[in-house]
């Protein structure tokens, strides 16, 4: 029986990265983040092994050897709040981040792209947030490569304890559509279920196209 391929997961150490990193490891896959920083600041005690590997997006060069061999790349990296003197716009950090991983991805052969973008704005912040995601969904459309796209409303978790306040505050009934479902309620999903429903993108061939919030909260039950 030979060993399962790796995942790598762009955004590792962030709030939804690092859970999709601690579910994808405890389902026995090799597991290599890929962010700035390396691991996360607080990584609570009896996770599961990974690889926590620091590399600029922007610069493949310095991590594109990770791709080779792998199952699947999933993108969970992006920003809810820009930093324009420094050059973190939301275009660059939740748009052309992905675009340039998936790119690099199709490149090595990887089989599978998966892409947490959206379902719609953060209260307050601004359109840019969603825009820069589209923009991703859209470059990701016309790739060869298979591609799955979560489009989520809130994610909340107890690493986050404003999430659970935003989730209120976002889950109340607001119908809007979404590509493939009709009207659907935006509502609350948990970290842990997010991220089992990335997982499960990233390695059943089946799952492509976007998911809303009742299909990811369906996959990842």
């Amino acid at each position: 029986m030979t060993d399962p391929a790796p995942i790598l997961v762009i955004g590792g150490n962030g709030f939804i990265g690092a859970e999709i990193c601690r579910v994808a490891a405890l389902a026995g896959h090799p597991v290599i983040s890929l962010s700035r920083s390396g691991p996360p600041v607080h990584l609570p005690p009896n996770f599961p092994p990974v690889t926590w590997a620091k590399g600029d997006v922007f610069q493949p060069e310095g991590w594109r050897h990770h791709l080779v061999g792998c199952a699947a790349v999933i993108h969970s990296l992006g920003v809810i709040a820009e930093d324009q003197a420094h050059g973190r716009t939301f275009e660059r950090m939740n748009g052309d981040t992905a675009i340039a991983a998936a790119t690099e991805a199709q490149a090595a052969g990887v089989p599978k792209f998966v892409f947490i973008s959206a379902a719609l704005n953060p209260p307050w912040v601004g359109p840019g947030y969603l825009q820069g995601k589209r923009k991703a969904e859209q470059f990701l459309a016309g790739l060869a490569m298979g591609s799955a796209i979560l489009r989520p409303g809130p994610v909340i978790g107890r690493r986050r304890p404003w999430t659970v306040v935003l989730g209120a505050l976002m889950g109340l009934a607001v119908p809007i559509p979404l590509v493939g479902a009709g009207l659907s309620r935006i509502r609350p999903l948990s970290v842990e279920v997010v991220a089992r429903a990335a997982y499960r993108a990233a390695v059943d061939e089946a799952l492509v196209g976007i998911l809303d919030v009742d299909r990811i909260g369906r996959i990842g039950a």
